[in-house]
Formats: structure tokens, sequence, C-alpha cells
């Protein structure tokens, strides 16, 4: 009964039909991804939210502000000096930290 039953499903060519409707799925499914990732960047949007969190929380290094230039010694009190604008790029080398000194 079994294979009269599948027999009778390929003749129909319901097999042929359900897959021709899956594949026209995929392929919008596939459109749909590369436009929203083209134009929304959904994985760098989700990159950085998750990056901005985690340096929020666990930054790398920070900086004293005023920054110490010297040290309290001898009786003198230490010298520091305000730090504003502070804004630090990232290249395949190194990382640039750029500020402002003073009020």
């Amino acid at each position: 009964m079994k294979d009269l039953l599948w027999a009778a499903i390929k003749a129909t060519g319901i097999i042929a039909l359900v897959k021709g409707i899956l594949g026209f799925v995929g392929k919008i499914a596939d459109w749909l991804e590369t436009l929203l990732n083209s134009i929304f960047d959904i994985v760098g949007l989700v990159e950085t939210a998750v990056a901005d969190y985690f340096a929020s929380k666990y930054p790398i290094y920070e900086f004293e502000d005023p920054y110490p230039i010297l040290a309290a010694g001898g009786g003198l009190i230490p010298v520091k000096i305000p730090i504003r604008d502070l804004a630090a790029t990232v290249n395949s080398h190194e990382m640039i930290v750029t500020a402002n000194v003073g009020a």
C-alpha cells in the first residue's frame, strides 16, 4: 500500500510542486537577507551594540581625569592636567588616543 501511495504522489507531481514552492521561498529568504544586510547592516549593528556594552562595563584602559603629570614628593603637590574630548581610533596596527589638554 505504501509503495502504491508513493507512486501516486510521484505521478501527480506533488513532490515537484512542493520542491518548487520551497525553492521559491528559499530564494525570497536569501533576497531579504541580502537586502537587510546591505541596507541596514544588522550584523554590524549587533556587533557594535555588544562591543559598546562590554566597553562601557569593562574598559580596556581608563585615564584618570585630571591626568597626573608629576607625582607629589618632597613637600610638593602633584601636577595634574585636565583632559577633554578624549577619542580613540583603531587601525590594523595600533590604537591611537587623542585628546585636548586644558580647561
